[in-house]
């Protein structure tokens, strides 16, 4: 019975792990964003810095809805031509938990409201918290299959183009052309502290999301199911061939290209099916499936 229950809670987990961690890492980046950036007047790069810019020239014009702030909803609506993108390009499940991280930045930065004086007096703090904060939600994004959007959609497609562009750096380029933009309107403190927060979000982006380009994986078992099981786990597709081990016992090969992330789920998955496995990654990463990272 408590075996039943503990299959069944972890079942439940693995059904809402994702869309949970989607909104927590969207949660995150919304606080960060309306309780420490907005107050002190400071601008995000990216899609959403331009939304802010956009929303500026609304007020300018007398046409900003009192009492809402709709950076959010420009930020949407800026996105709607790159879900194009993630859908062709990227993939069809990328695209669904895109437009539902999307959402959730959507209606977070829509209800959470600013307050009239920054939480915190130092600017400098403030850019410092609020871009560990604001990294750590969109890392989350990423690390559960999706992400926020605008340059992160960029991102991750170069990112699968070339591993050395990860998705920090596309952001980082993209903010100097809208810090750039900015600079001409606002002071140049305003500037230097809003670009100081987004390399402090990116950075700490780029440690939290495991990402950095696709890989090779290699995986020899003696389990003929060895197969589905990562295409189950990656959602890839893979080439599978027959060998023989030293004392000539058939061996069941499969070679695939998963991210990061998604090697460290077949780490976990694989020894399920055969605790014997030996599982390769591109370069010198070599894992047995009982005694971990082979030197």
């Amino acid at each position: 019975m408590r075996r039943m229950c503990q299959e069944r809670r972890t079942a439940l987990w693995k059904a809402i792990r994702v869309p949970v961690l989607m909104v927590v890492g969207c949660l995150l980046f919304s606080l960060a964003m309306n309780l420490l950036l907005v107050p002190m007047e400071l601008y995000n790069g990216g899609f959403l810095g331009l939304a802010q810019l956009l929303q500026d020239l609304l007020r300018w014009l007398s046409v900003d809805p009192e009492g809402i702030d709709v950076a959010g909803i420009l930020n949407f609506c800026l996105n709607v031509p790159l879900f194009f993108l993630s859908y062709r390009s990227i993939g069809r499940r990328f695209f669904g938990r895109t437009l539902w991280a999307v959402l959730c930045y959507t209606v977070f930065l829509t209800v959470i409201p600013s307050p009239q004086t920054p939480l915190l007096q130092d600017r400098l703090t403030g850019c410092l918290v609020g871009g560990v904060l604001a990294g750590i939600g969109v890392g989350m994004t990423l690390r559960a299959g999706g992400c926020g959007g605008g340059e992160e959609i960029l991102g991750v497609y170069l990112s699968q183009k070339n591993p050395k562009i990860t998705v920090g750096r596309v952001s980082i380029a993209l903010n100097l052309l809208v810090y750039g933009c900015c600079l001409i309107r606002f002071q140049v403190e305003t500037v230097i502290y809003s670009l100081l927060y987004s390399v402090v979000t990116n950075l700490t982006l780029d440690r939290v999301h495991l990402q950095g380009g696709e890989q090779k994986l290699l995986v020899i078992s003696s389990d003929s199911k060895l197969g589905q099981v990562v295409q189950r786990t990656a959602a890839r597709d893979a080439t599978h061939w027959m060998g023989t081990n030293g004392s000539g016992a058939p061996v069941y090969i499969t070679m695939a290209v998963v991210s990061k992330g998604e090697a460290k789920a077949l780490r976990k998955a694989i020894p399920q099916l055969d605790p014997q496995a030996l599982i390769m990654t591109e370069g010198a990463d070599v894992w047995d499936t009982e005694k971990g990272p082979l030197p």
